[in-house]
């Protein structure tokens, strides 16, 4: 079974990027343009790791630099890629990570 991934971006045709390179590496990629109303990304990611302290949550934002952000991500042990650039962006190290994390998926036991 394919691993989820979820792709939160207000923009189409970074949604459209991550999407591809993550079919490529053979996951299952559901878009969204915003997490849902009301709830900013960051607050999505707490309600996320409360309900499953397992699960992996990337996070890539172009605010990724900023000092309180970095302390919230560490604080809550999310992973962050800064998305430096939308208009040329490079998600060399997200999508290094991603394979990393297929990888150890597929040795699961019952898994791959």
């Amino acid at each position: 079974m394919a691993p989820k991934a979820l792709v939160i971006d207000d923009n189409a045709v970074i949604r459209g990027v991550l999407r591809l390179e993550l079919e490529d590496r053979g996951w299952h990629v559901t878009e969204a343009r915003n997490p849902y109303d009301g709830v900013d990304a960051l607050h999505l990611a707490q309600i996320i790791r409360e309900v499953d302290p397992e699960v992996s949550l990337l996070i890539v934002s172009s605010f990724a630099a900023n000092q309180d952000l970095q302390s919230f991500f560490q604080k809550h042990h999310l992973e962050w890629f800064d998305k430096a650039n939308a208009d040329r962006p490079n998600f060399d190290r997200l999508l290094e990570r991603v394979d990393e994390l297929r990888k150890k998926l597929d040795t699961r036991p019952g898994e791959g």
